[in-house]
């Protein structure tokens, strides 16, 4: 999963070098860190309502651990099952107690196993933050998201479906912020060629939420 930022630059007739990729690129980086801080940090989406809620589901988990990030985590304070089940692993037949009962849902399991359970939290392991970059760039258009085919594309398309689609799309904050650093580097290009004070006018011609 990805999303495409293409742009419009408008200066008039000025024979000059508008942006370079790198200056896009890094435009492009500093609207990701705040849309990192939004997701990962605020649990918030695109609109700035917070992330859904875990499930309340019952649930049973494997006591040797599931889950929640890496290392997984044993389940606490479950009731240990009374029928033995398969193991999703090796699908063998597991002895009674192997797997521990939540009646609160996966909710419960966060809660007892000391992790933040209130909203639902895209952190994990780290890797999803880690991985989530500007993966191409030219003048005038970027691309990012993750490697294709990685498990934390998947996760991200599962994570924006559970969220409405809202969670990896651009707030309004972050539009602007990719504005502002464009025509920053644009006006820069324009001093060093001695051309001092150009109008600059910047669209976001193309924010595809869902490219992929």
């Amino acid at each position: 999963m990805h999303t495409k930022i293409a742009i419009d630059v408008d200066v008039g007739n000025v024979d000059v070098e508008i942006l370079t990729a790198e200056q896009m690129k890094s435009a492009v980086e500093s609207a990701l860190a705040l849309q990192k801080h939004r997701v990962f940090m605020q649990q918030k989406k695109a609109d700035g309502t917070r992330t859904g809620e875990y499930s309340t589901k019952p649930i049973s988990i494997l006591g040797e651990g599931a889950g929640t990030g890496y290392p997984e985590v044993v389940p606490r304070g479950g009731a240990p099952t009374k029928e033995g089940r398969k193991s999703p692993k090796t699908h063998k037949a597991l002895p009674a107690g192997k797997w521990m009962r939540f009646k609160g849902g996966y909710q419960e399991f966060r809660d007892k196993a000391g992790r933040q359970a209130e909203r639902r939290d895209y952190t994990l392991s780290g890797t999803l933050m880690r991985r989530y970059r500007v993966l191409a760039a030219t003048d005038h258009s970027a691309v990012c998201g993750w490697p294709a085919g990685s498990t934390q594309a998947l996760a991200a398309m599962g994570a924006d479906e559970l969220e409405g689609g809202k969670l990896w799309s651009w707030a309004d904050k972050e539009r602007k912020a990719i504005v502002k650093a464009l025509q920053y580097f644009v006006s820069a290009n324009f001093a060093a060629a001695g051309l001092g004070d150009v109008p600059v006018q910047i669209d976001l011609v193309t924010v595809s939420d869902t490219f992929r």
